[in-house]
């Protein structure tokens, strides 16, 4: 329960910087996956990956992801087949990123408490892991 109080914490700060900018929790979470995916592959990337790697419903990526589309911060167009979509950031979108990434570098750092892993909750990873920072073995 630990593991969640502080999550939960750590995401009120985080919340406390990108609310103003117009982006919530949830849609920055799979804007920021969504690049990061992008960056990985070379290429642009499903809703079904996305939603694998943020580890939300397809439903509420779905969701998300019209959301990012009319807010202007990613593109959807149909595959080659027209069976699905790919996905990739704009610029508007690389700009939101990169402008908020610095300011939350500082939030993940301050928050240097939460685990990196978490067996027992059954949650990989750490706060740099939703920020796309090097963790903390790997020295900032």
């Amino acid at each position: 329960m630990e593991f969640w109080n502080r999550a939960r914490q750590f995401q009120q700060r985080v919340e406390r910087i990108i609310l103003p900018r117009g982006i919530s929790f949830a849609r920055w979470h799979v804007l920021e996956t969504t690049q990061r995916l992008v960056r990985e592959t070379g290429d642009a990337v499903s809703q079904r990956d996305v939603s694998r790697r943020s580890q939300r419903a397809e439903s509420s990526v779905s969701q998300l992801m019209r959301s990012l589309t009319l807010s202007g911060l990613v593109d959807v167009g149909p595959d080659a087949w027209g069976v699905s979509y790919r996905i990739w950031v704009t610029a508007k979108g690389e700009r939101l990123i990169a402008r908020l990434r610095a300011e939350l570098a500082v939030v993940a750092h301050a928050s240097a408490h939460l685990p990196q892993h978490c067996e027992d909750s059954g949650v990989s990873g750490g706060e740099g892991e939703l920020l796309d920072l090097p963790s903390r073995e790997e020295g900032h």
